[in-house]
């Protein structure tokens, strides 16, 4: 029997992936649809191709249909890739990191995957565990802060193995 992954390494991997994704000099933009902004430091003139703005008035928009879409209910995906795609997008844009929550697989030989859901690195409210007073371990700060952001993507009854 091959070892298979659990979903806590799967959480890791996820949240690793997300934040390796991010741009190391993410800056905010006035205009949350912007998808690109062109703007040349001033002190080299002489350098700066033909066609790129120098000036911050000249700044350069796109906006495309797709990088104003939310989700809503009713979403359909291809495939859980797709879905965790989009939300990936929809999530660096809003500026915040996301992992898998939880998902769930049919059971039986095939497990196929039932469903997904894509949390806020900040969902839920951490909890302390009893412990013993024998063994002291350095406590450690808790991202959770009981952020609600959150997307949930289901294969359809229709298509499932029974």
């Amino acid at each position: 029997m091959e070892a298979s992954r659990s979903e806590g390494d799967d959480l890791i991997v996820d949240y690793v992936e997300c934040l390796m994704s991010l741009p190391t000099n993410a800056r905010s933009v006035e205009n949350e649809n912007s998808v690109l902004q062109v703007s040349v430091p001033p002190e080299e003139p002489s350098r700066i191709p033909i066609g790129i703005p120098t000036q911050p008035k000249d700044l350069v928009q796109i906006t495309t249909e797709d990088s104003k879409l939310e989700p809503f209910l009713g979403m359909e995906f291809e495939s859980d890739e797709a879905a965790k795609t989009f939300y990936n997008d929809y999530a660096r844009r809003l500026g915040f990191p996301f992992r898998v929550g939880r998902s769930r697989r049919s059971k039986g030989v095939d497990e196929v995957l039932i469903m997904k859901r894509f949390v806020c690195s900040k969902e839920g409210v951490y909890r302390k565990k009893p412990s013993e007073e024998t063994s002291r371990k350095r406590e450690r700060l808790s991202m959770r802060e009981g952020c609600k952001a959150m997307m949930e993507s289901w294969l359809p009854s229709s298509e499932r193995l029974h």
